[in-house]
């Protein structure tokens, strides 16, 4: 039989993941929200798309406005190369760059997971930082040793010269300011940090000051932590060249979520 829809999401609920199993022995991944148990319809679309297989026709035209994809980029055009009925595909991440460059139909909508990702993302980037700080990568190193850090305590500066330890006072640009950026941008406030954004056009966003791309270079040599969310796109190659990273403060750190 032809595979029309798959399914390999641990985390979804049987009675969604039983709908989309494939019937030929092979097992692939699409196409369903990762909170399944919140899928309208997926009763209705499991038997249409029995239906339809019975019949000999595409199921995939039983859910062409219910696609969605979580996948790496071979996968997603795996998947496009074998859905030539799609109409509507629902990215559940926030960049829609692969599923762009994937071969579905011309005229299928494409839409991103904006906002989905704002929490857990911020918060992953709120915790990078603060391990790079408290150095918590040294001190997990001294426990697999089962040795006692003792060079990291100690009376310590709160303003050190030669490397960043607080949020406090620190000096934060955030390039890539979008939704995701609207939710850190406040946590970092919070401890005590000034954030400012860079995006393509400059303004303000969410009560935090935003310049422009092209003054990026400018600001730079101020900034104590430099967080990128840029999207993956073909624009965004290389984008942190060694000539930016040279303009940065030598105790400043870079955390991309990107």
């Amino acid at each position: 039989g032809t595979l029309d829809v798959w399914l390999d999401a641990d985390d979804l609920p049987r009675r969604v993941r039983a709908g989309f199993q494939a019937g030929n022995g092979r097992t692939y991944t699409v196409v369903t929200d990762a909170v399944g148990d919140r899928l309208p319809g997926a009763a209705a679309l499991q038997e249409t798309m029995r239906r339809r297989r019975a019949s000999g026709g595409p199921a995939e035209q039983a859910f062409a406005n219910i696609v969605g994809i979580e996948l790496g980029a071979p996968r997603i055009r795996d998947a496009a190369e074998r859905m030539p009925s799609l109409r509507w595909v629902q990215a559940l991440f926030s960049g829609t760059d692969m599923v762009v460059s994937a071969p579905f139909p011309a005229d299928a909508v494409i839409t991103s997971g904006r906002s989905l990702h704002d929490a857990p993302v911020a918060e992953h980037a709120l915790a990078l930082t603060l391990a790079a700080m408290r150095r918590l990568p040294e001190l997990v190193e001294a426990q697999k040793e089962h040795r006692w850090a003792s060079e990291i305590g100690g009376a310590q500066l709160e303003y050190d010269p030669e490397r960043l330890t607080t949020l406090r006072g620190a000096r934060v640009t955030i390039w890539g300011f979008g939704s995701i950026a609207a939710h850190l941008a406040p946590l970092y406030r919070a401890l005590g940090a000034t954030v400012t954004g860079v995006a393509r056009s400059a303004g303000e966003r969410a009560g935090f000051p935003v310049i422009a791309e092209s003054e990026l270079e400018a600001l730079l040599p101020e900034t104590d932590l430099l967080v990128m969310i840029l999207p993956g796109t073909r624009e965004n190659d290389r984008a942190l060249s060694a000539e930016r990273l040279a303009l940065l403060p030598a105790r400043s750190w870079v955390v991309n979520v990107g």
